[in-house]
């Protein structure tokens, strides 16, 4: 490599590195919206159904929801979770229910 090869390619790694410089400085300038800081996961290993719980299906019939067939209205419009569960009702504004979660996990039963 010549003297001329080796000032060029330093010369454009120390423009890289002051170009990625202003980016941070601009991402930094401007922070994206905050996002949720931590989440609960709660995998019901022997615990109530999730048609009990945060996924009621009141019109499939009492053979395939069983006996909570009346879900309740939650604090967020269009919003019903299981009966058994008024109070989280109450605070629904203040979580959020992924109800199209799947996993691939190694220890988990087959489906």
């Amino acid at each position: 490599m010549s003297r001329r090869e080796a000032v060029r390619r330093s010369l454009l790694g120390a423009a890289g590195l002051l170009l990625a410089d202003a980016t941070a400085l601009r991402v930094l300038a401007n922070p994206p919206p905050a996002r949720a800081k931590s989440v609960i996961q709660l995998w019901l290993w022997g615990g109530p159904s999730h048609l009990d719980t945060f996924d009621p299906k009141p019109d499939a019939g009492r053979d395939y929801c069983g006996p909570y067939t009346q879900p309740i209205a939650t604090n967020v419009e269009g919003l019903r979770i299981g009966e058994l569960l008024p109070l989280l009702a109450r605070q629904a504004d203040k979580y959020s229910i992924i109800r199209s979660l799947t996993s691939s996990c190694a220890s988990c039963p087959p489906a």
